[in-house]
């Protein structure tokens, strides 16, 4: 596997996240404009966020281990 500097994989990280983040806020926001109806707005919402979500994961190749990552960022390791 390639390794990438640590910069690059920031980069990306945040990235991801933003696009996740705006999807989900997004979604959300377009959805309680839209109708007035709750389930049809959490049903709105929750495919907008499956939808990004294959998108990130299976054609980018996105990993979502935020709270491995933040460990090790911290210093922690895995117990053995």
């Amino acid at each position: 596997m390639t390794s990438f500097p640590p910069s690059s994989r920031l980069a990306s990280e945040a990235l991801g996240t933003a696009l996740l983040v705006a999807t989900v806020v997004g979604s959300g926001t377009m959805a309680d404009r839209l109708t007035t109806d709750t389930a049809l707005a959490l049903l709105a919402n929750t495919l907008a966020t499956g939808a990004i979500l294959v998108v990130l994961i299976t054609i980018l190749g996105a990993d979502f281990r935020r709270s491995l990552q933040s460990g090790r960022v911290a210093g922690f390791r895995a117990a053995p």
